[in-house]
């Protein structure tokens, strides 16, 4: 029959396997939720990278061509409005003519008056 210190050393000896076990068990645990982030991660970085590619082909195939449409209309505008020196020009002889005008409108009424 067994007595006490054979029932305490088997109690002992549980308790170390228990022990071990319990490390083991724990350990297997930590591994596996290093494991489990790192293929977390990976999956968010290969969709963080997909959606990034995705956008690039996006703005590459409508976007792109839009701003080329826009410059290709800002280019037909610039060249059909006059150089800035011609406006310039056209405004100084504009205001020429307005003086010409007005010189001989008086000069009309004063022959008038006079006939």
């Amino acid at each position: 029959m067994l007595d006490e210190k054979d029932l305490q050393a088997t109690a002992q000896l549980v308790d170390t396997r228990l022990d071990t076990a319990v490390k083991q068990l724990e350990n297997k645990i930590e591994q596996s939720t290093r494991d489990t982030e790192s293929r977390m991660l990976t999956a968010i970085q290969e969709s963080a990278s997909d959606t990034e590619s995705r956008i690039l082909a996006c703005i590459e195939a409508d976007v792109m061509p839009k701003f080329g449409i826009l410059a290709g209309g800002h280019q037909v505008l610039r060249e059909a409005l006059a150089p800035k020196d011609r406006a310039e020009a056209l405004e100084d002889e504009a205001a020429f003519m307005k003086q010409v005008v007005k010189a001989l409108a008086r000069d009309v009424n004063e022959l008038k008056k006079a006939q």
